[in-house]
């Protein structure tokens, strides 16, 4: 795959590569190295390896991003910071 990424993209330094790529290459390691199907390694991959098509559903639409640090900062954010601040609301003893 890396050399397929260098005729595509001369010049282009590994850690540039688009994800495409890396995330094949991560594929291939993945079923390379399955480890038993019932321990903890063997089901971590079972479990990513089925779930790829959608791991890698924003490779193929443009529309979905890749994070989704947008709906975190919105709506996770603002609770966890009101449960540290709140924590001892009400409470007048010092410390």
């Amino acid at each position: 795959m890396a050399a397929l990424a260098q005729v595509l993209y001369p010049g282009c330094a590994p850690s540039v590569q688009p994800a495409e790529f890396r995330l094949e290459a991560l594929k291939r390691w993945l079923e390379a190295n399955m480890g038993l199907p019932k321990s903890p390694w063997g089901q971590a991959t079972q479990y990513t390896l089925g779930l790829w098509t959608r791991l890698t559903h924003y490779l193929n639409e443009g529309r979905v991003e890749v994070d989704n640090n947008r709906v975190e900062n919105a709506a996770v954010r603002p609770l966890a910071i009101g449960r540290r601040n709140y924590l001892f609301a009400g409470s007048h003893d010092p410390g």
